[in-house]
Formats: C-alpha cells, structure tokens, sequence
C-alpha cells in the first residue's frame, strides 16, 4: 500500500511538473514573438534613419567635409543614445567619449566614428 501511495505522488510530481514547464513553454514562445517584433521595428527605424541621411547626403554632400570654424568656441554637435530598454551602459560610455573627445578640444571628426 505503501507503494502504491509513493506512485500516485511520483506521478503527481510528474504532472505538476508537466504543467509547469508546459507553462514555460508558453512564456518562452510569447517573449519570443515579443523579441522578434521587436527586432523588426529596430530594422525599420534603422532603413529609416539611413535614408534619412542618405538624403541629407545627397541634397548637402558638403556636411561631410571638415567645417572651417570661425570662432572655435561654438560648435554644435549631436549625439545619440537610446531611452529604451537596458541601455544604460551604451549612454555612459557616449556620454563619456563625448566629454573626454570635448574636453580634449581635439576638432579631429575621425574621433567621433
């Protein structure tokens, strides 16, 4: 009898354990859509802002060459980073390079890439 009881445990273990991971399953297959959707609207915000660019390219191809700088105290520059998930890390490291690129008054643009 003893047995018989340890079996019918084993075999609540077991389904409780099905239920579990079939439950995991499901969360793993809803982050996944998730992910990918996401992925697909990074590639398209990315196709976008490289025709943006391309167009700004082709219509104001002078942006490329270095600027002469009349007075070398004022100069604008723009910087991105992200608001977005866990990017914290990637804002601190563009902030920095930016202050250290800025605190070194090197106007060298081969820098920034």
């Amino acid at each position: 009898m003893q047995m018989l009881e340890a079996i019918k445990r084993k075999i609540e273990s077991a389904q409780d354990l099905y239920s579990v991971v079939k439950t995991m399953k499901a969360l793993a297959a809803v982050n996944i859509h998730y992910h990918a959707r996401a992925v697909e609207a990074i590639t398209e915000y990315h196709q976008s802002i490289e025709m943006g660019f391309q167009a700004l390219l082709k219509e104001k191809s002078e942006i490329l060459k270095k600027p002469i700088l009349k007075n070398e105290k004022r100069m604008g520059v723009i910087i991105f980073g992200s608001q977005r998930g866990m990017a914290g890390k990637f804002n601190v490291m563009v902030a920095n390079s930016f202050m250290e690129w800025e605190e070194a008054k090197a106007f060298d643009y081969a820098q920034l890439k």
